[in-house]
């Protein structure tokens, strides 16, 4: 996986460390993450062993890396679009931010409940699948209609600061995991 390497079978992140380029966007680095979360889910969801110690390992490296991307996402991009949203007095966004809160906190109550359960077994597997299917719709949402109305609203939020702010506070997460 790009992004991703393997020392003695355990994976390690890498694509939260790698600095933005003068020209990359917030819309970028999002769906890059988001590419690489479902990349995590699918490889958890089709793997031959789903009681390995990979599968665990993968689960791992998945919440961490949804976990820093919810918590950066909503401290710099969604705030920005709440802002926005009251800039402009545009009920629909600041609805639409509102949902986005509330489907990373289905997204966070899932990944507590996996946690608790045994890997591969069938309630976890079956969770894991209903974690896809929300995650893909967010993504899918969030990229079609969230990243539309941003561009629509204000050019800034595609900005270079925007992607510092987001890497920098993604960086932060990642880097207090336990």
């Amino acid at each position: 996986m790009e992004g991703q390497s393997s020392v003695n079978g355990v994976s390690e992140l890498k694509s939260w460390r790698q600095p933005p380029s003068a020209e990359i966007t917030i819309y970028e680095l999002l769906k890059t993450d988001h590419q690489e979360i479902l990349d995590f889910c699918e490889k958890i969801r089709d793997h031959d062993d789903p009681r390995s110690a990979e599968v665990a390992d993968l689960f791992s490296d998945l919440k961490k890396l949804l976990t820093a991307h919810t918590k950066a996402e909503e401290m710099v991009f969604y705030n920005a679009l709440h802002d926005l949203s009251i800039e402009f007095q545009d009920d629909d966004l600041r609805f639409d931010v509102v949902e986005s809160f509330e489907e990373h906190h289905l997204m966070e109550q899932l990944l507590r409940e996996l946690s608790f359960l045994d890997s591969g077994s069938l309630p976890w597997m079956g969770k894991v699948k209903v974690l896809h299917e929300t995650l893909e719709r967010h993504i899918t949402r969030e990229e079609q209609d969230l990243f539309h109305e941003a561009q629509q609203g204000a050019e800034s939020l595609g900005g270079r600061s925007l992607a510092e702010e987001f890497l920098e506070e993604k960086e932060a997460w990642m880097a207090d995991w336990h």
